[in-house]
């Protein structure tokens, strides 16, 4: 009979074959076998990614769902997260790749701190734009993650986070109404009467895009940024410094914006 998982990873795949078993490698290894399972979601893939999960050797507790048509990443997640049964949940994508250091350092922080909800760390870049030494600079002061999240800025870097079962279920999962930027939705909605702890430490390596993004997709991404900063503007009296004025011309500023993002990432 299989023992009851310490954690849960939960894994969401959407046409990812050419990256899922770099993923799984990572977190199959014997220091997994022994306290985790992990929890896999193929949403809606028309490639061959759920082939590669039947034949995939696993040695760790498993799952796989399969949901067609397509049901969107929040729905993905919390199907993952109802039908898994850690304590803690950690989420990893289905390009990024998990260092040895994750899982023990973000139980020991879950398990000394009993008032840390949220605990995650940094990152490295690799992939099609390059491979980089330097880690992420994520804030670890609280002080620093507290001005960010004011500022409807993530600092959490998704992929490498592990949470409280109890916290997750008590925010009632990932808001389906946001099919972008669900995370940061996530962390602004529980940010009061949270913890979150952000380590020094690097715990994944992060897979950039196998193109540089269209300035379509960024500009998505911005607006729905955009919704999540409405949602939750109580967080900080100065939302509307962060969002478009309606004299200026939001277009060409997030042009701008873009072209720094492009730079910003192809010189890290």
């Amino acid at each position: 009979m299989q023992s009851k998982p310490l954690v849960s990873y939960i894994m969401t795949a959407h046409n990812a074959v050419h990256t899922i078993r770099e993923s799984l490698d990572s977190i199959n290894t014997k220091q997994h076998t022994q306290i985790c399972e992990v929890i896999i979601v193929d949403d809606g893939s028309t490639d061959s990614t759920f082939n590669l999960l039947e034949n995939y050797p696993f040695a760790v507790q498993y799952q796989i769902f399969r949901k067609n048509p397509r049901i969107g990443r929040p729905q993905a997640l919390n199907l993952g997260i109802k039908e898994s049964k850690g304590d803690f949940i950690a989420i990893l994508d289905a390009d990024d790749v998990e260092l040895s250091t994750r899982l023990e350092k973000s139980i020991e922080a879950l398990t000394n701190n009993p008032e840390i909800d949220v605990v995650s760390g940094q990152y490295l870049k690799f992939g099609n734009w390059g491979e980089s030494n330097k880690p992420s600079k994520m804030p670890t002061d609280s002080l620093a993650i507290r001005h960010s999240m004011s500022r409807f800025r993530n600092p959490i870097a998704h992929s490498t986070c592990m949470f409280r079962r109890s916290w997750i279920e008590n925010l009632g999962g990932y808001s389906a109404e946001f099919q972008r930027c669900q995370d940061l939705e996530l962390f602004l909605r529980g940010f009061k009467g949270s913890n979150y702890l952000i380590l020094d430490e690097i715990f994944i390596k992060y897979r950039t895009s196998g193109r540089i993004p269209s300035f379509k997709y960024y500009l998505e991404n911005e607006n729905w940024r955009d919704i999540v900063m409405q949602k939750h503007d109580s967080i900080s009296g100065k939302r509307k410094k962060y969002l478009r004025s309606e004299h200026s011309s939001p277009r060409v500023e997030r042009l701008l914006k873009y072209l720094y993002f492009i730079c910003r990432n192809l010189l890290d």
